[in-house]
């Protein structure tokens, strides 16, 4: 049997929050939804990987993990976008990101 994650998807946007969180679902993780990077800090999570669009991202991949890091919070986080690029992933990755995925997400 597949290990179990806890995704926690932080995107403002609610429509693609649930996509994510339902692709999460149907590969058998659990998921957790949260609207902009203060939720996510306020709710700070204990383990699990945090699924991050770049749009929801205050400061990047770098202003999140400052941020969870405050809340002493270490976890992964990987960068989805819409309109994904070279030099975002790179970007993305530099910041540290544990990967970065062009959207939509497909099985």
């Amino acid at each position: 049997m597949a290990a179990r994650f806890a995704i926690h998807v932080l995107d403002d946007d609610h429509v693609r929050r649930a996509q994510i969180a339902r692709f999460a679902y149907a590969l058998g993780h659990h998921a957790e939804v949260y609207s902009d990077p203060r939720e996510l800090a306020t709710h700070a999570p204990e383990g699990g990987v945090v699924v991050a669009l770049e749009d929801a991202m205050v400061g990047g991949v770098s202003g999140l993990r400052g941020l969870l890091n405050r809340e002493g919070r270490w976890l992964a986080i990987i960068a989805p976008s819409p309109n994904p690029s070279i030099a975002k992933a790179v970007k993305a990755i530099k910041d540290g990101a544990l990967d970065y995925l062009p959207l939509p997400l497909e099985q």
